[in-house]
């Protein structure tokens, strides 16, 4: 028996351009967005300029085939949860093209890739922790920031190496 009050049974279901299915079924589709999304950022990583349309692009080429209305778009409506009211849908994007800014101004400089990516990572993760850009897109927005992160280490030819429980570069 779990301890969740859930009953085993019960899933959830998504409308999609497949039809309404079960969570198990879209899992799959996910999966398969997923590497679509990987042969995307490859594609891109010789890109010099980095827009809004890299993070919609990838939004929409992993997601667009299964949630055609929406996906690859900034979400068009409010979001709250219990505890947290994200910015009006109306500021996401200046808020997304203001770190974009940033990002590019530090590429017309002179600058080292590692702290380059670093100062990214960091910049990301605030925006997750404070929820600010977490919900920029209808659903996905952090796998779609995981993936922006793998597009610069790809953009650097750097390769992301796990030692001890850290992430560190070779």
């Amino acid at each position: 028996m779990s301890d969740s009050t859930k009953p085993d049974d019960a899933t959830s279901y998504k409308e999609t351009a497949f039809g309404i299915i079960p969570r198990d079924e879209l899992i799959v589709k996910e999966a398969e967005g997923i590497a679509r999304g990987i042969e995307y950022i490859i594609s891109l990583s010789n890109k010099s300029f980095i827009n809004s349309d890299v993070l919609l692009g990838l939004h929409k080429v992993c997601f667009g085939w299964i949630f055609p209305d929406w996906a690859g778009k900034y979400r068009a409506i409010n979001v709250q949860t219990s505890t947290h009211t994200f910015p009006d849908y109306s500021d996401v994007r200046i808020l997304v093209k203001d770190f974009l800014d940033d990002l590019n101004e530090r590429l017309r400089t002179d600058f080292d890739s590692v702290e380059l990516i670093a100062w990214a990572h960091h910049r990301i993760y605030e925006y997750i922790l404070s929820k600010t850009i977490t919900a920029e897109l209808r659903d996905y927005s952090v796998t779609i920031l995981c993936y922006f992160l793998a597009y610069l280490f790809l953009k650097f030819r750097l390769n992301p190496k796990k030692r001890e429980g850290s992430m560190f570069l070779r």
